[in-house]
Formats: C-alpha cells, structure tokens, sequence
C-alpha cells in the first residue's frame, strides 16, 4: 500500500471513528465538567499509536484549512537573501518550500498571499505563493542542497509555500519600482502588505495573467 493510499484509508477510518470516540470521551467527564474541543483531542492522541498521532495532526490542520477557506486573505512580502538560499532553484523544482515560521509571523494564515523578495542583487519580488500549511513543528521537506551556506534548517516552526508565479528579473515589482507605489520601508523581515502597496501588487498581477492568457 502505498503512503497515499495508507493516508487515505487512515482519513476514512478516523472519519468513521471520530464521533464516536468524541462521545465516549465526553461521557467519562462529568456534566459540568464538559470537555473542550482541545481537551477532547488530547484524549484522542492517548488512544492513537505514533502513526496515527501523526494522521490526527494532519486532521486538525486540514479541519482547521477548510475553516480557513472562509476568512479573509492577507497578503505578505518574505525577504530571501540569494546568497543564503537558491530560492529560484527550490521552487521550480520543489513546488512547495518550507520556510522558517518567525513570531513576526505567528498570525499568518492557511491560504494567505505571500510574495518572496530576493535582496541584492537581486533586488526584486521574484515569486508569489500561498502558504499552504503552518505551525509545522518538525521539518518534513528536504531542501537541504539549495542551501549555499552548507546550513540545513531543521527546526520548526515552519510554513509551506505553494508556487503560483515565478515572475521575471526587472518586472514591475523591482525595489525602485515598490518604493514609487507605497513601499516606505526596506524589506529585511517579513512584512504584511496594505494599502497602496497592496493595490499596486493586484494591478500587476491582473496585468500580467493578462499577457499570460494572450
């Protein structure tokens, strides 16, 4: 069987399952006692073996993605530092990055926007994603050979970065041109988008799907 076909049957399983553990749980506690949601499922992780504790972590966070999908997206810009990381390389092969979830990033959301910044040379937003999970304790992605330091991060949190655009060097979206549409500040740690900027980041993405379409 193989990892998706194992996922799936656990999926379903523990679908099955859910309610039913769900109200035994709550039976054993007394009435004014009720157990919260949160208290429930640690009761659950005792019952579970180490495959199926993992199982149930990615129930939750898809649980929590479908809950996601009706909220409000936010927009970010992330800073990379090309001389760190091959950015560009890790995408295009990967897909999907794991990056490094600081606190300045704790309210960020499954879902979100996230556009990517390479510094100098570079200077310029190169990608846009949409984070696709967050909170990731334990690295799950080895991107380890795009690293140009030698260093491989393997402590979370962290977040995944699904690729929806890979945009060209000298595009609209270079430093200079940010800085004339509501950038006021340098892009050194990771920054929600709003205002003027945020429009301006919309108008070009439309711009281009545009010419993509043509």
């Amino acid at each position: 069987m193989s990892n998706e076909e194992k996922i799936l049957a656990m999926l379903t399983k523990m679908r099955d399952d859910l309610e039913e553990i769900i109200s035994l749980i709550e039976n054993k506690a007394q009435p004014q006692n009720k157990l919260s949601q949160r208290e429930v499922f640690e009761e659950m992780a005792n019952l579970l073996d180490d495959d199926e504790k993992d199982f149930l972590g990615r129930y939750q966070r898809m649980e929590q993605a479908r809950k996601d999908a009706f909220c409000e997206r936010d927009t970010w810009i992330l800073p990379a530092n090309p001389n760190d990381y091959d950015v560009d390389a890790a995408f295009r092969e990967l897909k999907i990055v794991e990056w490094v979830q600081p606190r300045s990033l704790k309210n960020i959301k499954l879902g979100d926007f996230v556009y990517i910044y390479e510094s100098a040379p570079v200077k310029a937003i190169r990608w846009k994603c949409r984070v696709g999970l967050v909170n990731v304790e334990v690295s799950e992605i080895d991107d380890s050979k795009f690293s140009r330091t030698g260093t491989a991060l393997n402590e979370g949190p962290f977040i995944w970065l699904e690729a929806l655009c890979e945009y060209n060097v000298g595009d609209s979206f270079s430093y200079a041109e940010l800085r004339k549409n509501g950038l006021n500040s340098t892009i050194r740690s990771p920054m929600k988008v709003k205002g003027q900027l945020l429009n301006y980041l919309k108008i070009i993405d439309e711009m281009a799907d545009r010419n993509e379409r043509n």
